[in-house]
């Protein structure tokens, strides 16, 4: 079993939350804000990566799990998700009731706060979740990709996320 805490430096405080059983998964945690209904809630993202011999090929197995921070509820809450599975999760940052985070190469998450719903959006590009140069950021209350090609023209550059239904 895992233990997973979350910690208030305004405060001092730590809650320490219900045990999660990993059975040897990776453990990616992220904390998000609604502020509309006023409501902490984690994220947990529970993943493994095994070969299958057979095929030589990977298998992934995932599990998401979600926690409210609230006096009422103490239990974790298995959600499913639509899509492809990812092998790897990358940074987080929460805008506007939602947590977004890289996966793989080519794609970001949505967590959906209120919802409980993960969608996932094409990256601009020239983002790579799994590079040094490429992060997610909030400008102006809007998911913002910010990347920096370092080997051919020294660019920065920052996308902006307008539409997150249209992707655009």
């Amino acid at each position: 079993m895992s233990r997973i805490a979350v910690f208030n430096p305004t405060t001092g405080g730590l809650v320490v939350l219900p045990h999660v059983k990993a059975n040897g998964r990776d453990i990616y945690t992220r904390l998000g804000y609604d502020p509309v209904d006023d409501q902490y809630k984690i994220l947990c993202v529970m993943m493994f990566l095994k070969c299958d011999d057979g095929h030589r090929q990977y298998v992934i197995e995932q599990e998401h799990l979600v926690l409210s921070l609230t006096s009422h509820s103490s239990s974790w809450r298995k959600i499913e998700i639509s899509g492809d599975a990812y092998s790897y999760l990358e940074g987080g940052i929460c805008i506007n009731s939602a947590i977004y985070y890289g996966v793989g190469h080519t794609k970001i998450a949505r967590f959906n706060i209120r919802s409980e719903k993960i969608m996932f959006i094409q990256a601009p590009e020239d983002y790579n979740a799994i590079s040094c140069y490429s992060t997610l950021t909030n400008y102006k209350g809007k998911l913002a990709c910010v990347s920096y090609d370092s080997y051919c023209e020294s660019k920065l550059r920052v996308w902006i996320l307008h539409d997150v239904e249209k992707e655009e």
